[in-house]
């Protein structure tokens, strides 16, 4: 529950500072998922897995499949998609600050526990 609850506050950290479409605020975690694949071909469910192993997001394949397209599009081309197939493209994936995103995540989502803590306290 502990990943899931950083990835999500990632989600939102990424929602605050960029006010993007709600597909763009799972980059960042998608991105770091095709860093981690094995080997240059990614796929839907190494993808599926790696996002379920490090950030406890179960998402369908169809949803995966739409990231995947978001990631090939100029902005991000963390893949490049030839012949129906996604290939890691390691050079886009060098710039990723996914380390800061969860740090950052992190920080707050432990600052928020803390202030519920102290509200039950006195409320409760």
């Amino acid at each position: 529950m502990e990943k899931f609850l950083i990835s999500m506050a990632m989600v939102k950290v990424n929602w605050d500072v960029s006010q993007e479409s709600p597909i763009d605020t799972y980059m960042p975690l998608l991105g770091y998922a095709i860093s981690q694949c094995e080997t240059d071909i990614v796929t839907v469910d190494e993808i599926s897995k790696t996002l379920a192993d490090m950030a406890e997001i179960y998402i369908p394949q169809g949803a995966i499949i739409a990231l995947l397209n978001r990631a090939a599009k100029r902005k991000y081309r963390y893949v490049k998609k030839e012949n129906k197939v996604y290939i890691k493209n390691s050079s886009a994936l060098k710039g990723l600050v996914f380390d800061d995103i969860r740090a950052r995540a992190s920080r707050s989502q432990n600052s928020l526990r803390i202030k519920f803590k102290s509200y039950c306290k006195e409320t409760l």
